[in-house]
C-alpha cells in the first residue's frame, strides 16, 4: 500500500502535526491547572506525578481514537479527506471494531509503551517530588509526542475504515 501525497498531508500533517501541537498546549495547560498551585508534586499519591502518567498514557490514546475516527468518517464522507479504498483489506477484523474498542486497544498500548517505562525510571530514580514547571513543561512535550505517534496510526485506520464502507 502506497501512501499518495494528498494522503500523507492529511495523515501526518493535518492530523499528526496538528494534534501534536493541540496536545502540548492542551496538556500543558492541564498540567497547570492541576499542578501550578503547588511547589513540589508528589511522585505517588493524590494529585502525583505518577497517577498522572497512568491516566494520560490510557486517556490520550483513547480520547485521540475517539475524536479522530469521528472526525475522520465526517471528512471522509463529505470528501473533505481524501478515501483510501483497499478492496482486499476491507473486511479484515481490525477494520470492523468500533472506534471505541479500537480506542481501548489504543490506550492500552499506551500504558504499556508510554506509562509502564516512565514509571519504571521515576521509581528506579527514587525521586519523591517533582518541581510543578518542570512536570508541566514535560507534560506537554510527553502528550505532544505521544499525539505524533498515536494520531497518525488512528487516522489511517480511520481513513482505511471509513473509505471501505
Amino acid at each position: 500500500m502506497e501512501l499518495s501525497r494528498a494522503h500523507f498531508k492529511y495523515i501526518f500533517i493535518n492530523q499528526g502535526v496538528v494534534a501534536s501541537i493541540f496536545n502540548f498546549l492542551l496538556n500543558g495547560l492541564i498540567a497547570w491547572l492541576v499542578f501550578g498551585s503547588l511547589d513540589l508534586i508528589p511522585s505517588w499519591g493524590d494529585p502525583s506525578v505518577g497517577v498522572d502518567i497512568i491516566v494520560t498514557a490510557f486517556l490520550l490514546p483513547y480520547l485521540i481514537t475517539v475524536i479522530v475516527s469521528a472526525i475522520v468518517k465526517k471528512e471522509v464522507i463529505h470528501h473533505k479527506a481524501p478515501k483510501l479504498v483497499i478492496p482486499s483489506i476491507a473486511q479484515t477484523k481490525w477494520l470492523l471494531v468500533s472506534p471505541l474498542k479500537f480506542g481501548i486497544f489504543m490506550g492500552g498500548l499506551g500504558l504499556f509503551f508510554f506509562a509502564l517505562p516512565l514509571i519504571w525510571v521515576l521509581n528506579i530514580a527514587g525521586l519523591e517530588f517533582v518541581s510543578s514547571e518542570k512536570f508541566i513543561i514535560f507534560k506537554g512535550g510527553w502528550t505532544a509526542i505521544m499525539a505524533l505517534l498515536f494520531t497518525p496510526i488512528v487516522a489511517l485506520w480511520a481513513t482505511v475504515k471509513f473509505s471501505n464502507k
